[in-house]
C-alpha cells in the first residue's frame, strides 16, 4: 500500500531485529498492552507466521517505509478483526526519531482503507491513554469520534488514569 510519504508493506525476517528493538523499548510499554520484554524468538515467530490468513488470525501487521529513504519507521496492526460484526482495532507505532512527519497520519488512512476495502470492516476503533495527547490528537484528526471512556482503567505506578475509546464508522 503506497501513499505520499510512506508505504505500507509485509514484514519480512530482516525486520526481525528493529522489531525486537521496537517491542522491549520500556518507553513505549505504557502505549500498548504488554509490561514485560518480548524474544528475539517470539518476533522471528511473528514474522514467520505473518503470512497466515488474516481471516483466520484475526490480526495482521505492517511495517511503515518512509519513502524518502526508504527505512523501516514504524508499525501499523490490525487487530481484534471481527469479521461477523465487522469490526476492528488499530495500534500504531512509530519510532521517536521519525515522529512528527506524517508518517503516522498515513499509514492510519492507508490501514483504514485495507480494513475497509479488503476485510469488509464497517468501523474500527482504537483505544488510548487519556494522557496520550499526540495519539489522540492523531486520531480525532483522523475522523475519530469518542465512542465512550474507561474509568481509572490503565495503572500509572500507584495512579490509574482513563482510556479513550475512539471509533470511526465508515460511510455507507
Amino acid at each position: 500500500m503506497l501513499g505520499d510519504k510512506v508505504r505500507l508493506r509485509a514484514l519480512e525476517p530482516s525486520d526481525a531485529d528493529l522489531l525486537f528493538e521496537w517491542e522491549n523499548n520500556t518507553d513505549t510499554w505504557e502505549a500498548g498492552d504488554r509490561r514485560w520484554p518480548v524474544s528475539l524468538s517470539d518476533v522471528k515467530s511473528l514474522i514467520e507466521h505473518s503470512d497466515l490468513d488474516v481471516w483466520q488470525t484475526r490480526q495482521v501487521r505492517f511495517m511503515i517505509d518512509s519513502l524518502s529513504d526508504g527505512v523501516s519507521v514504524g508499525c501499523i496492526d490490525i487487530f481484534d478483526f471481527d469479521p461477523l460484526n465487522m469490526h476492528c482495532s488499530l495500534g500504531v507505532l512509530i519510532e521517536p526519531g521519525s515522529r512528527g512527519n506524517g508518517y503516522a497520519t498515513e499509514a492510519v488512512a492507508l490501514v483504514e482503507a485495507f480494513a475497509r476495502d479488503v476485510l469488509f470492516a464497517h468501523s474500527v476503533a482504537v483505544t488510548i491513554a487519556a494522557d496520550n495527547a499526540p495519539s489522540l490528537a492523531l486520531f480525532l484528526a483522523a475522523g475519530y469520534e469518542r465512542a465512550g471512556v474507561l474509568r481509572q482503567h490503565l495503572r500509572r505506578g500507584r495512579r490509574f488514569i482513563d482510556e479513550v475509546l475512539l471509533q470511526k464508522v465508515f460511510a455507507e
